[in-house]
Order: C-alpha cells, then structure tokens, then sequence
C-alpha cells in the first residue's frame, strides 16, 4: 500500500472512530432531551427505537444497527421529531423490524437498569 492510501485509511478511520463512539449514546439522549422539550409543550410523547434498514447502516457507517427518536402526539397522529427540529410523518431512518416505545421516564429507567448512559441533567434532578 502506497503511503497516500495508508493516510487516507487512516484519516477514514480516525474519523469513523469519532463519530461512532458517541452516536450510541447521542441518539438516545436527543431523543429524551426531544420528548422532555415538546412535553413541556403539553404535548404526549414517548421514546421510540428500531434497528436500522440500510439507510441508517450507511449513515452510521455500519457501526450502529439501531437508531433512538422522539414521537409526539399532535391530534390523532403520532409524529415524528425530525434530527434537525420540527414533526415528520416517517422516521429519519427506515426502521428495520418492530419499534419499541416507551414513556420518556420508562425508557430513562431501562437505560439504568441495563448501565447504559443517561442525560445528565437527568442524572441530576434524580
């Protein structure tokens, strides 16, 4: 391998290793940070989570199978909270199986019962 493409791997790499040690948790707590802020509206929401079908593979460069999102309820519907704000009718992914939901302190709680890591404002209202 010529010393340009041993850079260029490299510097992939190093940039894959970046994004894909926090995007576990990030999702997560951008989805209850979501679900907390659209509450605080008045409006029911929930913490949803699937696995991923190809697009999200290929936005997580194949490091995470699984994405977290917010749900709000306007009306009879149950929307969406977009990556970059605002209510969508489909997820940012397409989710790959069933979805799980849950309230946003039932999914806080099942992220401490498994050691998992939790916002910390969370942490520190407890």
């Amino acid at each position: 391998m010529k010393t340009g493409k041993k850079t260029h791997l490299a510097t992939v790499l190093m940039i894959l290793a970046l994004f894909a040690g926090p995007s576990c948790s990030t999702c997560r707590e951008k989805a209850i940070v979501d679900a907390e802020r659209y509450a605080a509206e008045g409006y029911q929401t929930r913490v949803a989570c699937y696995g991923l079908c190809l697009d999200g593979l290929l936005w997580g460069a194949f490091v995470w199978r699984s994405h977290c999102q917010a749900r709000v309820r306007a009306g009879d519907s149950w929307l969406w909270v977009g990556e970059w704000g605002g209510l969508r009718e489909e997820p940012t992914f397409r989710p790959k199986g069933e979805i799980f939901s849950w309230t946003v302190q039932g999914y806080r709680d099942l992220l401490t019962a498994h050691g998992k890591r939790v916002p910390a404002h969370y942490a520190e209202r407890r």
